[in-house]
């Protein structure tokens, strides 16, 4: 009676002591996992750039061939941090549980136009083919978080251009009706690396490491597809995949999104091919008579917005503050349209838009924000604060042409 009443609770307080010393020593060994693997993801790309740069900087000769290879690098180099940077951020709403649906109307051409562009831009120079097949009986707009669902494509497309270096990968996209919603089945494969077979049961575990099928070093930080998975479980689909070692690899991704429009596809499609046929005319837009506003804090980011923008024969101004920006406005400067960044000091782009919309009598240009915050689901917010388009740091070509075209074109 008293062993069980006095000696065997202690007992029992040292093994809930002893599981959580465990819990909490497993809880540090992932850590250090995630740090060890943070800082080589991270580190090389930046030694890569450190380098690259310094090569440029001393060239004794101008050499346009190196100079470009060089440049290429250090570009490839700095998305592969953004998009490292964009995963640890996505991975951690979705373990906090801030990652919720966001619902929207959009049109499937659109959603196929974001991901091939994003896709070619990937792809670079390798001697890799894009083919694109798509059912053209897919009802043309739809209802879902059109933000997961495209950061789960490119999730996949990018790995595809990342990991294969010749040959092709091929985006299918076909579906299935039933009553008022419409099942997306999108295939696509690769002739890249392929998977080990020792490394396909922890392809969707978060932070696993993969051995490189090509040069056996340890490549990609192992957050992409976790965030993937996790993407399209909460769209209410599946995800699956099919690889063999040097061969390739293929993954399928079922969507189940609510029809809008019910008209088919086929027609968008065939007018976007036949303009795509004609020439990049979209490209060549001479904007010389319109004046547009940059407003950024900081000076490097005017630069590099400055010689994107005058590419497209703009007058550019610039300002450093919100408080700027609105002192131009009401002075009754006209622009054609205002590039605002977010995170500025003392006023920053949102409260700096909302001050410009309630200014009385004046006729406002378009203002697009412009921005480093890039996290899936940021162009919905800044859209619904006010922004009449949205585009993230740094500039991607594609999307600078669409919104160039969009406002610009008439």
């Amino acid at each position: 009676i008293i062993y069980f009443a006095a000696e065997n609770p202690d007992i029992q307080t040292l093994r809930e002591i002893t599981e959580a010393q465990g819990d909490i020593e497993q809880s540090n060994q992932t850590k250090t996992d995630f740090l060890s693997n943070m800082t080589y993801e991270i580190k090389a790309p930046m030694n890569l750039i450190s380098s690259l740069c310094d090569e440029l900087i001393n060239m004794p000769v101008y050499d346009e061939k190196l100079f470009k290879e060089d440049l290429t690098q250090i570009v490839t180099s700095g998305n592969s941090l953004i998009d490292i940077v964009n995963n640890i951020l996505d991975i951690s709403k979705i373990e906090t549980g801030k990652a919720v649906l966001m619902e929207k109307e959009y049109k499937v051409v659109d959603l196929l136009t974001d991901v091939v562009n994003i896709t070619k831009s990937k792809i670079g120079a390798k001697q890799v083919k894009l083919m694109i097949n798509v059912d053209q009986n897919i009802s043309s707009v739809l209802n879902g978080d059109y933000s997961k669902l495209y950061q789960a494509l490119v999730n996949i497309m990018s790995n595809s251009a990342k990991f294969t270096d010749v040959g092709r990968i091929t985006f299918t996209l076909s579906s299935t009706k039933t009553g008022d919603y419409e099942k997306l089945l999108f295939k696509i494969s690769d002739t890249g690396t392929g998977i080990k077979p020792e490394d396909q049961e922890k392809l969707f575990v978060k932070g696993a490491k993969l051995d490189n099928a090509v040069n056996n070093e340890l490549d990609g930080s192992g957050f992409g597809l976790a965030i993937t998975k996790e993407h399209v479980e909460t769209l209410g689909g599946k995800i699956w995949f099919e690889s063999k070692y040097r061969v390739g690899t293929t993954f399928y991704l079922e969507i189940p999104q609510k029809i809008v429009d019910a008209t088919v596809i086929g027609a968008s499609l065939q007018q976007q091919q036949q303009q795509q046929a004609a020439g990049t005319a979209e490209q060549k837009i001479d904007c010389s008579k319109f004046t547009v506003l940059i407003v950024d804090d900081n000076l490097l980011n005017i630069k590099v917005a400055k010689r994107v923008l005058e590419k497209y024969k703009f007058n550019v101004e610039s300002v450093t503050a919100g408080k700027d920006c609105v002192y131009k406005i009401k002075e009754g400067i006209h622009y054609d349209a205002i590039f605002m960044d977010h995170r500025m000091l003392e006023m920053d782009g949102i409260e700096t838009l909302h001050v410009l919309k309630k200014l009385d009598g004046y006729t406002l240009p378009p203002i697009i924000a412009l921005t480093a915050n890039a996290v899936a689901g940021m162009k919905e917010m800044y859209l619904s604060e006010g922004f009449d388009d949205y585009l993230s740091k740094p500039i991607q070509t594609t999307e600078l042409d669409r919104v160039i075209n969009k406002f610009f074109n008439k």
